[in-house]
């Protein structure tokens, strides 16, 4: 199943890639003075991912605290909602098969929070755009990436109108590497989550790691080496791990994804925590820790500059020296003094760190920022429109368009109009129903999750074939759409969707060998046409061969609708779910 996932995420990754050199950097008007400032405000927040780590804490955090103020928040991902979370935003669940960005709600204020889609926030046109930086391999590695990468996350460094950094660390290497100036916004603690201990002295001591094995760069190797290197020297040490996921070589209390509730107390069942990373933008768990009273043994790591001091409340060694992390693990152990004052400086560090205080500038933030109007690329009279407003399914996206064809270099853009051929099932095209009229040459098709109402005959594609299915005139419906069939070039997504309305009408005959046989072809030949996935799937299970079918209708549920092709079934998963509950 991550297979499909990567797949579908690199497909995207290289069309945001092959965009990105058309998007130009985002202008905006000035204001003058507080009384144009907005009060209520519209944020978007764009995730790259949801899986469970410091960053996209931060992030549910900064939605979390921003809904408790009264401000309306959207969280975009294509990744189910977590669990591992309580998030209060509202939170869209977007197919892999569509630019996430297409997703996109009228708003007053986008962030963008990875590099890889700042280009995508900025090209809808319907807000300014703040990226937020949290660090990663762009900022700590940028010398040793080849020129193609540097020069597609350099250009989109570019394009927004803000960038905002987790700290003055972070903030210092943007300008080094982007020449952009950036905003600092820490990063702040769940009091709730993360308090002070009562410390029991026993003789057995827990020595805290957090981080997966499988990120290089929290140097958990390190970490494990020095933990058996001091155990061998005959202390009585335990060690208890987080991570995100399931270890390769386990060692000691191993703790996968555990609730945030879970974590805090684990933070004070440990006597000490250690960080190895080879580079950090603002360290959350060793904070976390401080804040827990429990002392904090860190490597050197760049970001832990923002709030740690040597000796006062934490203990520094460079990354990779594991001789010398030995000896101040030892020495945290022996010296009781030194214990106490690292505990108690630590909780007083940890205390400039609330989220009330932040989310409060945070939010002053943003109504400035949103406050400000993009100035457009083109007009609307540069636009023919072929549909009416009365024909949107909500007119109130009429705005988003709007804003998308006066920013986007595209001379062509697709909207969804919706077929109703097969009652329960509902079905989409995307069709051509806005183009600029003196064309620049780009050539660019793009499409905007935009939905019409049912469709006219006269836009209906195979409409002998569609009207002889609706009138159950299954046999000439199979008869039209094989002759068309024969017509279209193999591999072409025309040619998937001709071979779906094939298969459909092979259902409807119980033709179930034959459909059998072209499903097992299709669905190797389109492996992310989920239509077919579907139908091949369920298909299986009626035939008895439940596991093969299963696995088929799981991966449905990972690729969802497929946008990606000209015509496909709509909310593929609430099918399933009709599906399961029928057959139990």
């Amino acid at each position: 199943m991550t297979g499909i996932i990567e797949k579908l995420r690199i497909n995207e990754y290289i069309n945001r890639a092959n965009r990105v050199n058309k998007i130009s950097k985002q202008i905006v008007d000035e204001i003058y003075d507080n009384t144009t400032v907005k009060e209520d405000i519209h944020v978007v927040y764009v995730m790259n991912h949801v899986g469970v780590c410091g960053g996209t804490k931060i992030i549910f955090e900064h939605a979390n605290g921003l809904t408790e103020l009264g401000v309306k928040v959207t969280i975009l991902s294509h990744f189910a909602k977590p669990d591992w979370f309580p998030i209060k935003a509202n939170y869209v669940f977007v197919p892999f098969q569509i630019e996430l960005t297409r997703f996109m709600p009228q708003c007053d204020l986008i962030i963008a929070t990875y590099w890889e889609h700042i280009g995508a926030c900025v090209e809808m046109g319907v807000a300014p755009v703040i990226y937020f930086e949290q660090g990663d391999f762009h900022l700590f590695d940028w010398d040793n990436l080849s020129e193609e990468k540097r020069n597609i996350i350099y250009t989109n460094f570019q394009l927004p109108y803000k960038i905002m950094a987790v700290s003055s660390q972070i903030s210092k290497l943007i300008k080094r590497n982007f020449n952009r100036e950036s905003d600092v916004v820490h990063n702040a603690l769940n009091n709730e989550i993360f308090y002070p201990k009562n410390r029991t002295v026993t003789e057995k001591k827990y020595m805290l790691i957090v981080g997966s094995e499988h990120a290089e760069f929290k140097g958990i190797k390190d970490l494990k080496e020095a933990f058996l290197r001091v155990k061998n020297r005959g202390y009585n040490i335990e060690l208890l791990w987080i991570t995100q996921n399931e270890p390769i070589e386990k060692l000691g209390e191993v703790y996968v994804s555990p609730p945030q509730k879970v974590i805090g107390e684990i933070y004070r069942k440990a006597d000490f925590y250690v960080c190895g990373s080879y580079y950090e933008s603002f360290p959350l768990p060793s904070l976390e820790a401080m804040s827990c009273g429990t002392p904090v043994i860190t490597t050197d790591n760049t970001g832990i500059n923002e709030y740690a001091i040597n000796n006062f409340n934490c203990l520094m060694t460079a990354p990779g020296n594991i001789d010398e992390m030995v000896e101040l693990i030892i020495k945290l152990i022996e010296d009781d003094d030194l214990y106490t004052r690292l505990k108690f400086n630590g909780i007083k560090t940890s205390e400039n760190y609330k989220w009330e205080n932040i989310l409060s500038d945070l939010l002053v933030y943003y109504k400035e920022v949103a406050s400000h109007k993009l100035s457009k690329k083109y007009t609307l009279n540069d636009w023919e429109k072929k549909y009416t407003i009365a024909e949107l399914a909500d007119v109130k996206d009429e705005e988003l368009i709007n804003s998308f064809i006066e920013n986007t270099n595209a001379d062509i853009v697709q909207l969804l109009m919706e077929i109703n051929i097969i009652p329960g099932l509902t079905l989409y095209r995307w069709e051509s129903l806005i183009k600029r009229i003196n064309v620049n040459g780009s050539g660019v098709v793009e499409k905007l999750h935009v939905k019409l109402k049912h469709n006219k005959e006269n836009r209906q594609y195979y409409s002998e074939g569609l009207l002889h299915f609706k009138n159950n005139n299954f046999q000439e419906a199979l008869k039209f759409f094989n002759q068309k069939l024969r017509s279209l070039p193999i591999g072409s997504n025309e040619h998937a969707i001709c071979l779906r309305w094939v298969a459909l009408c092979l259902y409807e005959l119980n033709y179930d060998d034959l459909l059998i046989d072209i499903l097992e072809e299709g669905v190797k030949e389109y492996p992310f046409y989920s239509d077919l996935l579907y139908l091949y799937g369920i298909l299986l299970i009626e035939k008895g061969n439940q596991e093969k079918g299963e696995n088929l209708l799981r991966q449905v549920m990972i690729m969802q609708d497929a946008y990606s092709f000209p015509e496909f079934f709509g909310n593929i998963n609430n099918l399933l779910i009709k599906n399961i509950l029928q057959n139990g």
